[in-house]
């Protein structure tokens, strides 16, 4: 996933590993977070993960 996601995100990648990615089990096994994967014959090929809307964004209104 941090190979990914540096090659996805270069700037990211200088700021180490992401809270979520170092409690993973905790987040996305056991919390409220999902992570998704797609395979091809056992290749993956696309991944996601997503936790519930933290309500960072005061502009929305959810």
């Amino acid at each position: 996933m941090l190979q990914a996601r540096a090659e996805l995100f270069p700037k990211l990648s200088a700021t180490g590993m992401p809270v979520d990615l170092a409690q993973f089990e905790a987040i996305y096994l056991q919390g409220d977070g999902q992570f998704l994967l797609a395979r091809d014959e056992g290749e993956i090929v696309a991944a996601i993960g997503y936790l519930p809307y933290d309500g960072r964004f005061p502009q929305l209104d959810y």
